[in-house]
């Protein structure tokens, strides 16, 4: 098996084609990264979360909070002095008494800075340095608010259990979920926050376009593991080998799990790479409950581990795509109708996954789903019970049997 297992990966990794394919689809997804995150007028630029991260290195969270919040106060400030002036030189000069009375405290703050010049910190307007700052605030508040979430669970869960409508159906769905959602969270009381920016971390694993790269790759390894072999001839002389069908099966499963871990390490390190060097990802050992999009995660994992479970979980989704992609391959009279009938499997479940509401009676299917096993922070980043038969199930448990019914179909 090892002999084989050897000989198979080199079949994928000494390809010409492959390794020529498989440069110009990282190669694409750099690309696509750079053209989704470029700097656009009216965007903030990169520099802003780089400079700002620098800022609140170190800092505790109340110290955070009081800068934070000085710094969208004196951007809101300059900007009423801004407006106020430029509607005063539209008007000949003439002052608006009555604007500068309202906003007497902003000229008396911050008029003399207003005069100095030299005040944007993050922006190239005021404008725009106000956005930015309105949504790092609104972030912060958001994970700084972490007890009070978690309160607000539990006081959820007292007033509904008292209003008669829930007590009368206690075996229900609604009133189960709202019990199974308030012990999933009871545990995470204590949890350690330390807020950065979360754009570099979060643009760099929830690319969906990297999903789409995946696929292509799965292809290609297909394209060298079964497809070249079944029309040439030689898969039928593989199997008649004395290593039998068995072997070279799982010889061939072997190669393509371990060519996909290679490939998402990849992708996503270049992702990381790039997203680092251009946002910045903050320290990896805090708690990824400090990640605003993963804050409704139950699990107890710094952002370094959150990093291992995600390449993890990406790895085992893609290597049940990738069972499919090559079924499809083998069994295909040419290589183009293989590829199409690969596809075309996996579009069907987008559109079910699509068509589908999150809050529908019908979202089991929406999340078993081969789609939806690629969407990891999906999974991993937050909690959420799925509807079954009037009782609430977790949708990691749901997504965990999906993964091995396709594994085994396929």
């Amino acid at each position: 098996m090892t002999r084989l297992l050897s000989a198979e990966l080199r079949k994928v990794w000494h390809s010409r084609f492959f390794l020529l394919a498989f440069s110009v689809l990282l190669g694409a997804n750099l690309f696509l990264l750079w053209f989704g995150t470029g700097h656009t007028p009216g965007n903030v630029p990169s520099s802003a979360y780089r400079k700002l991260e620098q800022q609140i290195s170190g800092m505790s969270m109340e110290d955070m909070d009081d800068f934070l919040h000085e710094e969208l106060a004196r951007t809101e400030g300059l900007s009423h002095i801004y407006n106020i002036l430029r509607t005063e030189a539209y008007n000949n000069g003439q002052k608006d008494e009555r604007l500068r009375e309202t906003y007497a405290d902003d000229f008396e703050q911050y008029y003399d800075i207003y005069e100095a010049g030299g005040f944007l910190k993050y922006g190239e307007t005021l404008a725009q340095e106000y956005r930015f700052l309105n949504t790092i605030v609104l972030e912060f508040e958001q994970v700084n608010g972490y007890e009070e979430f978690l309160t607000s669970i539990e006081q959820k869960a007292r007033q509904l259990s008292s209003i008669s409508i829930f007590a009368e159906s206690k075996s229900g769905y609604d009133m189960e979920n709202i019990r199974v959602t308030d012990e999933a969270f009871r545990d995470m009381r204590g949890t350690s926050i330390q807020y950065y920016p979360q754009k570099g971390i979060m643009t760099a694993l929830d690319f969906e376009l990297t999903d789409v790269v995946t696929v292509f790759a799965m292809l290609l390894i297909a394209t060298v593991l079964v497809r070249a072999e079944r029309d040439n001839g030689l898969l039928a002389l593989v199997r008649s080998t004395p290593a039998g069908r068995l072997h070279t099966a799982g010889a061939k499963l072997l190669a393509l799990g371990a060519s996909l871990a290679v490939v998402l390490a990849c992708l996503y390190g270049v992702n990381l790479l790039y997203c680092g060097g251009l946002y910045g990802l903050g320290p990896l050992n805090r708690s990824i409950q400090s990640v605003p999009q993963l804050m409704r995660s139950t699990w107890k994992l710094t952002v370094g581990q959150y990093l291992f479970c995600f390449f993890l979980t990406k790895w085992l989704a893609a290597f049940i795509c990738g069972i499919w992609v090559m079924l499809a391959m083998l069994f295909a009279r040419r290589l183009f109708t293989g590829a199409l009938g690969a596809l075309a499997l996996i579009v069907f479940n987008l559109f079910i996954r699509s068509v589908i509401p999150a809050t529908s009676r019908l979202n089991v299917i929406k999340y078993a789903n081969l789609i939806s096993l690629l969407r990891t922070n999906e999974l991993l980043g937050g909690y959420r019970n799925l509807y079954w038969f009037d009782h609430p199930i977790p949708l990691l448990l749901v997504e965990c049997v999906s993964a091995v019914l396709f594994g085994i179909l396929f």
